[in-house]
């Protein structure tokens, strides 16, 4: 985010470098600014600054019509936002790709699906015809947009189509069903394969496709025996491909309760699942994050939100008190948005911040008795110690928490340290006396 310099992985290292306690004060949610005036469907990242989507008037204090932008400190507007719902966002060839149930878009007509790039709106192509949109995914080099629509531009497709920045295309004979209402909710980019979830029992020809299937380029597959209801969500988590949504049961009865891991043969029941649906889902850093109406995740509570490690689930505080509709992270901060006005207890209006993975630089502790210049550097960096013993040494580690250099000695009044040969980031430091952490904190590698 512009403005602040946060830690990737800084739940890795904290009390190997900085010790538990400075960790442990920063697990709690919190607001960004005043929230939004009504609810958020979906959240991206673009040019370093947090997008979210939904059906929301006001972000803060500011008209936004259905998306606005956080750059850390304050909400702004993207020009005249859309005339209607926006469900899904991506970033395709450098620019914002939004898609929902809108008409327009910063005034233009706009079917469906629309671009910002990062001033002002634009069509795309002729736009979408058919109900809404809900989906976006980039796949081999182009933009594939799903949802429950006939028409792409031109072009006859069935609920899914792709975008190469010039014209639509069909995958094949797309998603449908044989007697029933079909649509997709999800998708998936994932070795090598496009994954598509929703609520479908045909994936080009394959009519065992029930609710997930994928796409080679080429040709449509099912996906093991799917699910018994819709897949909402998808994510890859450990290197295997995880679904989430209103689903129970695989349809030969396989207990799932919301929540599948994909093994590259077989589903698989992850840690007892939930008790209602999960709406949102992402991975980041050692955790998969999955947000929706569910108040238990592992049979414990977990209000709405909850973490997995691969192992068990975790409760994100003490959650929000109605639904999370999607999650985002990035720099060490889990966001997530939906239509609850609590989280943590505390006042949030449909959106608020999880700061228990990471901790942002600027609320290390640094001591007086060091001076770094300059800082950011482009390699070399002096530190200056004053009033500390001859005996103090300095360790400094990357953000996976790896000891770039280690053991040198302080001089009496400035030590030049040469960091020409690491990647440019965020490294921290540690002095130390006597095997005791004295000072701590960060420089930055331009």
């Amino acid at each position: 985010m512009k403005n602040r310099i946060c830690i990737f992985h800084f739940l890795l290292v904290a009390q190997f470098i900085f010790g538990g306690s400075l960790f442990s004060q920063t697990q709690s949610w919190s607001t960004l600014g005043t929230g939004l005036n009504a609810a958020g469907n979906t959240m991206t990242f673009y040019n370093g600054e947090l997008y979210v989507g939904g059906s929301f008037a006001m972000a803060g204090n500011v008209p936004c019509n259905n998306i606005a932008k956080w750059d850390g400190a304050t909400w702004s507007p993207l020009g005249m936002g859309t005339n209607g719902a926006i469900n899904a966002m991506t970033v395709y060839n450098n620019q914002l790709y939004v898609v929902g149930s809108f008409t327009t878009a910063g005034g233009l007509p706009a079917k469906k699906i629309a671009r910002w790039n990062g001033t002002s709106w634009d069509t795309v192509g002729h736009g979408i015809n058919g109900v809404a949109a809900y989906a976006l995914e980039v796949y081999n080099g182009k933009l594939i947009a799903a949802g429950k629509f006939a028409v792409a531009g031109y072009t006859l497709v069935n609920n899914i189509a792709a975008w190469n920045d010039t014209t639509w295309s069909a995958l094949g004979n797309g998603i449908t069903a044989v007697a029933s209402v079909s649509r997709v909710r999800t998708l998936l980019s994932f070795n090598g394969k496009l994954f598509v979830g929703g609520y479908f029992n045909v994936a080009g020809t394959d009519s065992a496709s029930y609710n997930i299937a994928s796409w080679d380029g080429n040709n449509w597959s099912h996906v093991g025996d799917g699910f018994d209801y819709d897949v909402l969500c998808l994510s890859e988590f450990q290197g295997e491909l995880f679904a989430a949504g209103e689903f129970y049961f695989t349809t030969t009865y396989h207990v799932m309760n919301h929540l599948a891991r994909w093994d590259g043969t077989t589903w698989n029941a992850v840690g007892g699942g939930t008790n209602d649906w999960v709406l949102g889902m992402t991975a980041y850093g050692s955790d998969l994050y999955i947000g929706g109406w569910f108040t238990t995740a592992g049979g414990n509570p977990a209000a709405h939100i909850a973490s997995w490690d691969g192992a068990n689930f975790s409760q994100l505080g003490t959650g929000m008190d109605t639904l999370v509709n999607a999650i985002a992270a990035d720099e060490g901060i889990v966001y997530a948005t939906g239509t609850f006005t609590t989280a943590g207890g505390n006042s949030a209006t449909k959106i608020a911040k999880w700061s228990d993975v990471g901790v942002g630089v600027n609320e290390i502790s640094q001591s007086t008795n060091i001076s770094v210049f300059p800082n950011p550097s482009s390699g070399i960096f002096s530190f200056e110690k004053n009033n500390f013993s001859e005996n103090c040494t300095i360790e400094i580690f990357n953000s996976l928490g790896e000891k770039v250099i280690g053991d040198l000695r302080l001089a009496n009044s400035v030590t030049e340290i040469d960091l020409n040969d690491q990647a440019t980031g965020i490294y921290f430091y540690r002095v130390m006396l006597d095997g005791k952490i004295i000072s701590t904190g960060k420089i930055v590698k331009q």
